[in-house]
């Protein structure tokens, strides 16, 4: 009886999970037909399989090549993905704290992720590679699990997997590797893992997954790990004064100082006295946390960062909460535990409530973002623009632009249309000559009436007389886009 009562517990959980993810999807769909900046990017890589992809680890668009292969490549499919890996995110989550409590206080547990912006705000807003290694990083702290309670050669294996793919997903996932083998040495059971001979089949299958990716690395002169250095700005901390410095060092712990204020305001008087347990697995989750903690500090000192973002971190902040936790003397039943869970449900509801009122609204905030963009109504513009002149869809035409953003939302509604990414075309002569034989336009975001075609296009190309097209912001009466249109004409 008992066990069936926990398995329903473990049901209302996933079920709960799964209608929140459900919700922000439609809710994101109804709001906007656009894709946000990740799914846009997604959308172009997505249509071919490679090895390596511009600026990101490969795995989410091998995902998105896959899945868009049966539900079509569409903005459905981006947004599918995307709540399905939020989905698994909790799902797992909840796996690894039913390790250590019951069902009730593992979705409390659970809901203290709403306290973090990133997994409550950001993750709903525009975020894609950073959704995928943070479920890779629970997955295989799930699994680390597993290899300190049997120790059995699959999950040797598995975990090796989940570190390969964990790479593959995104590059950052290399410091929860790092805090792992530092856990891992710091107690007697984490050595014994290292130094079991099994450990070779971890590392032999997570080097066979990435190897065809470094090779794609090493031939392509490491494009992802020149953009991740230029993020990061390394070398550059001391140019900057002390309040910049500070600002530097306190990035990544805003969000952890939130979630222990609230968690000492909460769950203080039952804090144990005992610091010492006799659970490993209790004893690995606190050193994660202790090592994740110290991470930004040695990265920032080492590096000499002058940026350290928060995303870097979301496959590490998770083990906060679970550590935090694991300090308490706390039932099902506990008061302050439903009074903790409502807050944390209540953050969800807010902010599926504002972004709603965001999305529905532009005119009321002031504020109007990429899914509010008039794509559909421009690119009826564009159409009639070019049969005004014309030109038709059977004739070999191309659109140039330098934004992925603009550039993936035209292309869904001006299909029989070829783009072509500026930035890349500009360092190949070939796409160069490929360009001047064909007709073709380029396309630009206008901040002000009557701006010339920006510098960047005047590289390769010269065109002289620019157009403009301007709609409506979606769900705004005010406010208006325009785009710069202006004719190729002939190679510099």
């Amino acid at each position: 009886m008992q066990n069936r009562t926990l398995l329903k517990y473990d049901l209302i959980a996933v079920g709960i999970f799964f209608f929140y993810c459900l919700v922000f999807a439609v809710t994101r769909l109804i709001i906007s037909p656009n894709m946000e900046l990740d799914e846009s990017e997604q959308f172009l890589y997505g249509t071919a399989f490679h090895w390596g992809y511009s600026t990101q680890a490969p795995l989410y668009t091998w995902i998105v090549k896959t899945l868009s292969t049966f539900l079509g490549h569409t903005i459905i499919t981006l947004v599918v993905l995307k709540y399905l890996l939020i989905f698994l995110f909790y799902v797992f989550f909840f796996k690894i704290c039913r390790y250590f409590w019951d069902s009730r206080i593992s979705l409390c547990v659970t809901g203290s992720l709403m306290l973090f912006p990133l997994y409550l705000y950001e993750f709903n807003r525009d975020l894609s590679h950073t959704v995928l290694v943070t479920v890779m990083g629970v997955i295989t702290c799930l699994l680390y699990l597993k290899v300190l309670s049997t120790k059995k050669l699959i999950y040797y294996m598995l975990i090796g997997i989940s570190i390969g793919f964990g790479i593959l997903s995104k590059y950052n996932f290399l410091f929860l590797v790092l805090l792992l083998l530092l856990a891992s040495v710091s107690s007697k059971e984490g050595r014994a893992i290292i130094i079991n001979k099994r450990i070779f089949i971890t590392i032999l299958f997570s080097i066979l997954i990435i190897s065809p990716h470094i090779i794609w690395l090493i031939q392509n002169d490491y494009p992802s790990i020149w953009y991740g250095m230029n993020e990061s700005s390394p070398g550059r901390l001391d140019r900057y004064q002390s309040i910049k410095v500070l600002s530097v060092f306190a990035s990544p712990y805003i969000q952890i100082a939130g979630f222990f204020l609230l968690f000492i305001i909460f769950f203080f008087p039952f804090l144990s006295k005992n610091l010492k347990t006799l659970d490993a697995k209790v004893r690995f989750i606190r050193w994660v946390a202790l090592y994740g903690l110290l991470l930004p500090i040695v990265v920032i000192f080492i590096l000499q960062t002058g940026h350290f973002s928060t995303r870097w971190l979301a496959p590490i902040y998770f083990i906060i909460p679970l550590a935090a936790f694991s300090f308490l003397r706390l039932d099902g039943g506990n008061n302050r535990l439903k009074y903790f869970g409502g807050l944390c449900a209540s953050m969800g509801l807010v902010v599926l409530f504002i972004r709603i009122i965001v999305g529905f609204m532009p005119d009321v905030t002031g504020k109007t973002e990429r899914i509010h963009i008039p794509f559909k109504d421009l690119s009826v513009q564009i159409h009639t623009f070019l049969q005004e002149r014309g030109i038709n869809k059977e004739m070999p035409f191309i659109i140039i632009t330098d934004d992925s953003h603009i550039a993936a939302n035209l292309a869904v509604y001006l299909p029989d249309l070829q783009f072509i990414d500026l930035k890349s075309s500009g360092r190949d002569k070939a796409a160069i000559k490929q360009i001047i034989d064909k007709q073709g336009i380029f396309i630009w975001k206008v901040r002000e009436n009557g701006e010339i075609v920006p510098r960047n296009y005047h590289e390769n190309i010269y065109s002289d007389e620019s157009f403009y097209l301007q709609a409506h912001y979606l769900h705004s009466k005010y406010s208006s886009y325009t785009l710069g249109i202006s004719f190729i004409e002939k190679l510099e």
